[in-house]
């Protein structure tokens, strides 16, 4: 019989159970609490009592929102259950709920202690990007027959110590197998095992993994979702927890490992220093990484809107990394001070207080400045592949234009900049090499070699537009 556990986060379910407050355990109400990636639901058969009562009916009748920290639970399949951050969307003669986590295996209340020191996490993309062979076959002519064989015990790949806030992080291949009288099936998973530094709450966990996925985004090509997420907490009975929440799901359209921008076994001997530079970097990067995943994780987004958030991204990693500035600070200030005074007396308040702040700036490098930098940084194979037409400054002044147009829409800008912006097929494309350009940068930086980095340039990982 399939338990609530044996779900994954991309599938949907239903489960009948008893459902209850912390406060009020005796008052356990029958109820269905439903799951899907867009979802989490529990319709209760009639309201909690307390949710009768006259306080809370006052509440109620001013229109305010009626929030439930924790809704305990326990299933027909005699699985406890726990019901996180839950909104009453509907209250009545029946009630119902919606929640931001459902955890299978435990109740865990609100303020509770309960620490986790382990993680087992199913990403999505997984069984292609770690591959690993399923079976061995073996063939015997003598007898005429063949045989597979495959092993029992999980295959570990890539061991990563010492990545905060990880303690070590194992990527290994388990095998599945179930046997019928007429049916034999064998199936891969690639997972990720997760031992944390020091104990974490569901909170800390979720960041954690969150942040992992990001870089894997990245390698793979495509949005990398959480399928599964199994805790194991550190208290004494060690129970484990299954995590279910929400989540945008989108269908793979990379299925196979030769579609993927880097396999791990492209870097496995890197694969340390990319995770421990990744998590190391996060809180310098955090603008950059979240600019960059955004408009992979957002495909929805107008081509216009990721332009612009990867040209500031562009911008942002040159003005972290490098700095940049044309002259001493110290020798800027003597210029910014003669030429904020020099500023006429006439001019309007608003005006002078405009000039002043540009000329907080005037050292800083353009983003002209800083692009052909970054193009500088790059092998002779990247550029090859980033300027379609070997042109660093024509590439630049094109990208510059064109920001300056998306963001000031001056109707003088050059026709050329006008007809790209409106192009929806040709953005498309210039954002899929900008997208490449800063991946490209950012794991050059990480230390990985050109020769790799340059993949994400490469036409067979930017899926160029026809």
């Amino acid at each position: 019989m399939k338990t609530l556990a044996d779900y994954s986060m991309f599938d949907q379910f239903t489960a009948r159970g008893l459902w209850w407050i912390p406060e009020e355990p005796e008052d356990k109400i029958a109820g269905e609490v439903s799951f899907s990636p867009k979802h989490i639901r529990l319709r209760l058969d009639r309201p909690f009592r307390r949710m009768i009562r006259t306080d809370f009916a006052s509440v109620i009748g001013h229109d305010e929102v009626v929030r439930l920290p924790v809704i305990l639970g326990s299933a027909a399949s005699g699985e406890d259950c726990t019901l996180r951050t839950t909104l009453a969307t509907k209250i009545g003669s029946e009630c119902e709920f919606a929640a931001a986590e459902l955890l299978i295996g435990a109740h865990v209340p609100e303020d509770a202690s309960e620490q986790f020191g382990s993680a087992i996490v199913h990403y999505s993309h997984m069984e292609e990007w770690a591959y690993a062979p399923l079976y061995e076959g073996l063939f015997d002519k003598t007898a005429s027959k063949r045989g597979y064989f495959f092993p029992v015990e999980a295959q570990d790949l890539v061991t990563i110590d010492g990545a905060p806030p990880f303690a070590r992080l194992v990527f290994f291949a388990a095998r599945q197998h179930h046997l019928r009288r007429t049916k034999f099936e064998v199936t891969m998973h690639s997972l990720l095992d997760a031992q944390f530094a020091s104990p974490s709450s569901i909170r800390q966990v979720r960041s954690a993994i969150d942040l992992l996925s990001g870089l894997l985004t990245l390698l793979v090509g495509e949005a990398v979702c959480v399928k599964k997420l199994r805790l194991k907490s550190v208290s004494a009975c060690s129970s484990t927890v299954e995590v279910f929440f929400r989540q945008r799901r989108q269908e793979p359209t990379l299925e196979f490992g030769h579609d993927m921008a880097i396999q791990l076994s492209d870097v496995r001997g890197y694969a340390s220093l990319l995770i421990q530079k990744w998590l190391n970097e996060e809180a310098r990067l955090r603008s950059v990484y979240n600019l960059l995943l955004g408009t992979i994780r957002n495909p929805d987004l107008y081509v216009q809107s990721v332009f612009l958030s990867l040209m500031q991204a562009l911008e942002s990693f040159h003005r972290i990394i490098f700095g940049g500035y044309y002259d001493l600070p110290a020798s800027y200030d003597k210029v910014r001070r003669v030429l904020s005074d020099a500023i006429p007396a006439e001019a309007s308040n608003d005006l002078r207080n405009k000039l002043r702040t540009s000329l907080e700036y005037g050292n800083h490098f353009s983003l002209r400045r800083r692009l052909n930098e970054l193009i500088a940084k790059l092998s002779q194979d990247a550029k090859g592949l980033l300027l379609e037409e070997g042109n660093a400054e024509k590439f630049v002044s094109r990208l510059v234009d064109t920001r300056n147009y998306l963001t000031h829409y001056d109707e003088k800008s050059a026709p050329e900049v006008i007809e790209l912006s409106n192009d929806t097929l040709r953005m498309l494309n210039l954002n899929k090499r900008l997208r490449g350009f800063m991946t490209a940068l950012l794991f050059q930086y990480f230390g990985l070699p050109d020769q790799l980095a340059s993949r994400f340039l490469s036409p067979s990982n930017l899926h160029l537009a026809q």
